[in-house]
């Protein structure tokens, strides 16, 4: 049997910490955690500046007012940068080190490219070209930062495994991820078929859904933009074995799901297999094919 890891019965991170708790292990200062808030802050701020851009009845004075507040949240969160480099060449992130990189690297060109439009905004007299222009760039800028900070997450819990590592049934996996997928506003989705099936008797696997069902989002996104065609996710599972979960843009036959690929970025590749080897699985990309083998029950 399994625990009712899935949905409503997710390993949270309210019940992350009390695992700590009871076993007595103090977490350490995770920079990812700190840099994960200032993202968050600032893609709230872009995303009011990007309403705004959107009423006609919010002219040039009010649109340039909310500027200075969002170039100050952009201060630490640049300045985080080192912080996040420090922690990735730090001899017990050294399993995160590149990854951590890509992503201060990813977080400075964003940091940058946010600065550049807003001050181009202030200087211009913003007419409905340059607005649009505006409006545009800050929607991209966000795309960007919500790419962040679901990779800076992933990688936070990846590093935090061992506590909320439960045992899974990998058929419950995948439909959760397509269940997430479906509570999405289908006007802002842009949503693709993707066929399952499973193979095998034994369907266990060992770890966390908050780093498995991610890996299977980045999986399919991947394997999506390569081919920009159908996609099928094929689970092989045997007694024993570690899951192996392919997923191609070969022809299959199982159920039909519908499905939002998650934002992809520069350092969604890096961070996957990261956070799979941090998981004890493995995540490989090549020839338009993603390969992802998870432990099973009987590894652990």
């Amino acid at each position: 049997m399994f625990p009712r890891a899935i949905g409503n019965g997710s390993v949270g991170d309210a019940e992350l910490l009390d695992s700590r708790d009871r076993s007595g292990t103090t977490p350490r200062h995770n920079p990812l955690a700190e840099a994960d808030g200032l993202v968050r802050d600032v893609l709230a701020a872009v995303r009011n500046l990007e309403q705004l851009l959107r009423s006609p009845l919010i002219g040039r004075r009010a649109l340039v007012s909310v500027i200075p507040g969002l170039e100050e949240l952009c201060h630490p969160l640049h300045a985080s940068i080192d912080e996040l480099l420090g922690y990735a060449s730090a001899g017990d992130a050294a399993s995160t080190g590149a990854a951590v990189r890509a992503l201060s690297a990813q977080i400075g060109a964003t940091c940058e490219r946010l600065r550049s439009a807003l001050a181009e905004a202030t200087a211009s007299a913003m007419d409905a070209k340059a607005r649009l222009a505006f409006e545009v760039e800050v929607r991209a800028v966000g795309v960007e930062l919500h790419g962040v900070r679901q990779l800076m997450t992933l990688l936070r819990r990846a590093t935090e495994a061992p506590y909320a590592e439960v045992d899974l049934d990998i058929r419950e996996v995948v439909r959760e991820v397509f269940a997430a997928a479906s509570r999405r506003d289908p006007h802002l989705s842009n949503r693709v078929p993707v066929v399952t099936c499973f193979q095998g008797e034994s369907f266990g696997l060992r770890g966390s859904p908050q780093i498995v069902m991610p890996l299977l989002g980045i999986g399919l996104a991947l394997v999506h933009r390569a081919v920009q065609g159908s996609t099928s996710l094929e689970a092989v599972c045997r007694p024993g074995q570690p899951v192996v979960i392919h997923i191609s843009p070969e022809p299959a036959q199982g159920e039909i799901h519908s499905f939002d690929p998650p934002t992809l970025i520069g350092p969604s590749l890096i961070c996957a297999e990261t956070a799979a080897r941090l998981m004890g699985a493995r995540f490989d990309f090549r020839a338009e094919r993603v390969t992802m083998s998870c432990p099973a029950l009987s590894a652990v």
